[in-house]
């Protein structure tokens, strides 16, 4: 099944679709360097590069700025995203060593 973010998960990775499939239930075949998903009358949706457990494999034309998840954008989009917030928050997430 489709994640609201719009991935899906193969061997403990996730791989992103186009938001028209999210919530549906798709079909999945994974070997030792491909994921390839498709519908439910086999045809393909999509095709992935398998990438390690814990990681996100996105393309940027499937999903929506802000349905990326915050890990995958980074610190500095963090960072901007504090700043738009306001100044305490900004003195509140300064990093002191």
């Amino acid at each position: 099944m489709v994640a609201r973010d719009g991935h899906v998960e193969a061997d403990k990775a996730f791989c992103s679709l186009r938001l028209e499939y999210v919530t549906r239930r798709l079909r999945g075949h994974r070997d030792s360097r491909m994921v390839r998903i498709f519908s439910s009358c086999w045809e393909v949706v999509e095709v992935h590069s398998k990438c390690e457990p814990g990681r996100f494999r996105s393309d940027a034309t499937h999903i929506t700025r802000e349905k990326v998840f915050a890990v995958e954008r980074g610190i500095d989009a963090g960072l901007c995203q504090i700043d738009t917030i306001g100044s305490h928050t900004e003195s509140r997430s300064e990093v002191t060593t």
